[in-house]
């Protein structure tokens, strides 16, 4: 699993509640994220991708370079806006769109979902 956020709270936290589930590698940037290894990379199953990313390229500009550099993965779009763009960011490929707030047993679920999706 890759974690793509730049608030180092929320990217911890969710290292925390995937651990145990999945490798978890997190990265504070997608430009961050683009640079794995093209082999560690086509085996990832499941990315969360934040969708306001500070002052780095933000979550739906990155979309389609992370859609290209892990073909194999369903991506998790988070944030509140995604709410707002839900159909838009389901055309370009996204698995799932999660708003704002979340609790602990829905990002599970959506992680082990989306992980058996991208398996198939």
């Amino acid at each position: 699993m890759v974690v793509i956020e730049d608030e180092a709270n929320i990217r911890d936290a969710l290292e925390l509640v995937f651990n145990g589930m999945f490798e978890v590698r997190a990265f504070a940037s997608a430009e961050d994220a683009l640079k794995m290894d093209p082999e560690a990379a086509r085996v990832v199953r499941v990315i969360f991708l934040d969708g306001i990313l500070g002052y780095h390229m933000d979550g739906e500009a990155a979309l389609p370079l992370i859609k290209a550099k892990f073909p194999g993965a369903s991506v998790i779009f988070m944030g509140a806006l995604g709410g707002l763009r839900r159909e838009e960011l389901r055309a370009q490929g996204v698995a799932l769109v999660l708003p704002k707030p979340w609790n602990l047993e829905e990002l599970r679920e959506a992680a082990r979902s989306c992980s058996r999706a991208a398996s198939r």
